[in-house]
């Protein structure tokens, strides 16, 4: 639907749209982005967060369910494995069983919402800015 042209000229352009928005939000807020975030990588995204203490591991984890419900917030960046690729999304919502929603680019090609059992076994990590 063209919604990529505003983030990013690649075809795979999820982390663009993750970078794009953080950076903007930081801006807006007269803030400054945090050292050295942003990248179209995913897993730059993610090492970025396990460098920076700022990564929440959830793959392999046996309290999957219970970990999100209780330390997942909207606005956490979730990073995902899936079909032999990364992709990532802004987390937006989070019940009390784990199950999360999300707005992602590059999800259909377009920045879509999605919504996530804590079980989905591609589910690695987020990455958590929040202080």
């Amino acid at each position: 639907d063209g919604s990529s042209k505003k983030f990013s000229n690649s075809g795979e352009w999820c982390a663009d749209f993750v970078s794009y928005v953080v950076k903007e939000t930081y801006k807006s807020q007269g803030k400054t982005p945090p050292k050295d975030f942003g990248n179209h990588r995913v897993e730059i995204l993610k090492q970025w967060g396990i460098k920076n203490d700022k990564y929440l591991q959830v793959a392999n984890k046996s309290n999957r369910a219970k970990l999100i419900a209780e330390k997942v917030k909207p606005g956490d960046i979730m990073i995902l494995r899936e079909n032999n690729a990364s992709h990532t999304g802004f987390v937006t919502k989070v019940y009390p069983n784990g199950v999360f929603e999300t707005i992602e680019g590059n999800r259909y090609d377009k920045v879509t919402r999605f919504k996530y059992s804590p079980n989905y076994s591609d589910i690695s990590g987020f990455v958590q800015l929040r202080e």
